[in-house]
């Protein structure tokens, strides 16, 4: 019996003596903290690449849909008017930019008068691979209408009294 107790004493007189010992506290609390930091850090960085690919992904989308809409001339969609957006769409980004997957930018004309582009795209990530997020998608849409303004105020050459 006495074999039993004495390993089990022996282990508990150490865990005591590892308890009150401060020695190397430091590194124990940076093992455990380095992983929620590297997590931090990282979805911060792929992040922040995924809101800039976002920005010009949108300011393709829109370079896109205002040119297709000033070409449009009747109610439904015409090669020119899709080759345009197109053409525009990838002048501004193009494929492959900020290793997003390949894409087509889908066009279409929803009502009269209107264009409205959409894309669906993914980027990688950097860091975040390590904890199981391999890309981040990406998705814009993005509309172009041709409507008429009504002036309701007076300029020099409307209100010539006052």
């Amino acid at each position: 019996m006495a074999k039993t107790i004495a390993p089990k004493f022996a282990a508990l007189t150490f865990l005591a003596r590892l308890r009150r010992n401060v020695k190397g506290n430091t590194l124990v609390i940076v093992a455990f903290a380095i992983m929620p930091l590297l997590a931090m850090v990282g979805s911060g960085l792929d992040m922040s690449r995924a809101y800039v690919a976002r920005d010009r992904l949108q300011q393709a989308c829109d370079a896109g849909s205002l040119a297709a809409r000033r070409l449009l001339a009747g109610p439904t969609l015409t090669s020119d008017v899709e080759t345009e957006a197109r053409n525009y769409f990838n002048f501004n980004f193009p494929s492959g930019a900020f290793d997003t997957t390949p894409f087509t930018p889908v066009v279409t004309v929803p009502a009269v008068g209107t264009v409205r582009i959409t894309a669906t795209t993914a980027i990688p990530t950097t860091v975040m691979k390590i904890f199981g997020f391999n890309t981040l998608p990406l998705s814009i849409t993005c509309a172009a209408t041709q409507d008429f303004v009504a002036r309701t105020s007076c300029s020099s050459s409307t209100c010539r009294d006052r």
